[in-house]
């Protein structure tokens, strides 16, 4: 990003997803885990990786967020899974 008006428009992008995608994404990531805490955690985790990506590059943001989600939380019960192995 180079200007400030570009930052501005980047800022918006994200927001503008974070306030269309959160909620479903929160459930989806709830369903999936079972666990509400992990999905918020799950859900900051896509938004903060959304944060620094180019808009260009991302495509379609709502599947972007949704694999993002599914990914880190699949990761995240794994190690889970494995800590209680332990």
């Amino acid at each position: 990003m180079s200007g400030p008006e570009e930052r501005e428009r980047h800022r918006e992008w994200v927001l503008a997803a974070l306030d269309k995608f959160e909620g479903s994404l929160q459930r989806y990531v709830a369903r999936l885990a079972g666990d509400a805490d992990m999905a918020q955690d799950v859900v900051q985790h896509a938004f903060m990786r959304l944060c620094g990506e180019d808009p260009q590059s991302v495509g379609h943001v709502r599947q972007w967020l949704y694999a993002v989600c599914r990914h880190r939380a699949i990761d995240l019960l794994r190690k889970g899974n494995r800590m209680q192995a332990l």
